[in-house]
C-alpha cells in the first residue's frame, strides 16, 4: 500500500512561498553613493564659480572671467569629488553597521529607507563642503566660519542628485503597501467586544 507523504511540498505552497517573498529594492547602495559623489562634486564646481563671481563682482568684472570661472569649477569639482568619496566611504561604513532597528519602513531586501536615504545625503554632503575648505586652509578660525557656506552648498548638491531615488523608494514603499493590505484576510481580524 502507497502511501502520501503529507509534508511533501506542492506546487501550490512552493507558489504561495514565492509570492511572499519580497522584491529586493530597486535602489541600490552603489547607486546611492555615485549620486552623492556626483552631486557633491557639481556642487563644489558651482561653489567655485560663485566665489569666482563673488571677487569679480567687487573688483569689477574683466574679459577673463569665462577662463577664471571654468578654472573655478574644476578646482572646486575636484577638491569637493575627492572629499566626498572618502566621506561617503566613511558614512556608508558607518550607515551599513549602524542598521537602526527602529527603521521598520524597510522591506527584507533593502536597508535604505526614505529617512536614512535624507540623512545619509545631508550628512555626506555637508561634511564634504566642509572639509573642502576646512582642510586646505589649516582649520584657520575664519575659514571655519566660512566652510558653512560649502557645507550648506555640499547638502543641498547631495540631496537634490538623490531625489530620483527618493521617489523609487516612495513608490516600493507604497506598492508594499497595498500588497500588504490586499494579503489582510478581513474574516481573520478580531474586532473588539462592544
Amino acid at each position: 500500500m502507497e502511501s502520501i507523504n503529507p509534508y511533501a511540498p506542492t506546487t501550490s505552497t512552493a507558489q504561495v512561498l514565492i509570492d511572499q517573498r519580497l522584491p529586493k529594492s530597486k535602489v541600490t547602495t552603489m547607486a546611492i553613493a555615485s549620486r552623492t559623489i556626483t552631486g557633491i562634486s557639481l556642487s563644489g564646481g558651482l561653489f567655485g564659480v560663485g566665489l569666482v563671481l563673488a571677487m569679480f563682482m567687487s573688483w569689477g568684472f574683466e574679459p577673463g572671467l569665462l577662463l577664471y570661472a571654468g578654472i573655478a569649477f574644476g578646482f572646486g569639482l575636484v577638491i569637493a569629488g575627492i572629499a566626498g568619496s572618502v566621506t561617503v566611504a566613511i558614512l556608508l561604513g558607518i550607515f551599513n553597521l549602524s542598521q537602526i532597528a527602529s527603521d521598520a519602513d524597510a522591506p527584507a531586501g533593502s536597508r535604505w529607507t526614505i529617512r536614512r536615504l535624507v540623512c545619509f545625503a545631508l550628512l555626506s554632503g555637508a561634511i564634504s563642503g566642509f572639509t573642502s575648505l576646512a582642510i586646505p586652509t589649516r582649520g584657520a578660525p575664519e575659514a571655519l566660519i566660512w566652510a558653512i557656506v560649502p557645507a550648506v552648498v555640499g547638502a543641498i548638491g547631495a540631496y537634490v542628485m538623490n531625489r530620483p531615488c527618493f521617489k523609487t523608494l516612495r513608490q516600493e514603499r507604497l506598492e508594499r503597501i497595498a500588497k500588504e493590505s490586499q494579503q489582510l484576510d478581513p474574516l481573520a481580524l478580531e474586532s473588539p467586544p462592544i
